[in-house]
């Protein structure tokens, strides 16, 4: 790494509690569960060895915790940034599908066909996730230039940040960019080079497959 360029660890949380109810979670806030907070912890064994000079996460307590258990063996403090909150669902937070098309059946079929363009009832669109993502993202990556920082976020965050630095459209986030449970992604950030953002590693899980025992 240049001495110049930022290296950005970005994470998406562990599993939560509601991560298998089939409900959407966005801006509400929820922990980790117990295997989550094992899934974190062996992501943390993975980077034991890597130097971060700061870390920085979404205000939510699956994200505080998930950067808690990562951030340990470096004794790093937790720097708690709002704009990296997940996406609000609105009135559709903590529903079912079946329940969201229940609600609101005609905005449901457009959001379902754009949603960068189109947010749930009281909710944020994909668009509109990016414009508050993308300052900061930019100036977490220029205060660290030469230097390696831990990120902690959402899995709608991480993939509008992904689909935008990789040239997808913002509608395509859902199936252009996975981003599974304490998934690893890698970017560069070199203010000397066009364009300033590269992917090194995207949604790497690898850390996931180790023995039980570890």
């Amino acid at each position: 790494m240049a001495t110049h360029a930022t290296e950005i660890y970005l994470v998406r949380h562990g599993e939560t509690t509601l991560t298998n109810a089939k409900q959407y979670v966005g801006a509400t806030d929820i922990p980790l569960s117990e295997h989550g907070r094992t899934q974190a912890q062996r992501l943390s064994e993975k980077l034991r060895d890597t130097h971060f000079d700061a870390c920085y996460c979404s205000p939510l307590g699956r994200c505080r915790e998930t950067a808690q258990i990562i951030a340990a063996p470096h004794q790093l403090a937790l720097n708690i940034v709002d704009a990296l909150r997940e996406i609000d669902y609105g009135k559709w937070e903590l529903l079912t599908v079946s329940e969201m098309k229940a609600l609101r059946p005609d905005i449901y079929v457009e959001w379902e066909r754009d949603p960068a363009n189109v947010q749930a009832p009281e909710g944020e669109s994909g668009d509109e996730v990016l414009a508050r993502i993308r300052p900061a993202f930019d100036a977490l990556a220029a205060a660290h230039p030469g230097q390696r920082i831990l990120i902690v976020a959402h899995r709608t965050v991480n993939r509008i940040w992904l689909c935008h630095l990789l040239g997808h459209p913002i509608a395509a986030y859902r199936s252009a960019v996975g981003q599974d449970l304490t998934a690893l992604n890698v970017l560069r950030y070199d203010p000397e080079v066009a364009p300033h953002f590269s992917v090194v590693l995207m949604n790497d899980t690898t850390h996931l497959n180790v023995n039980t025992r570890h």
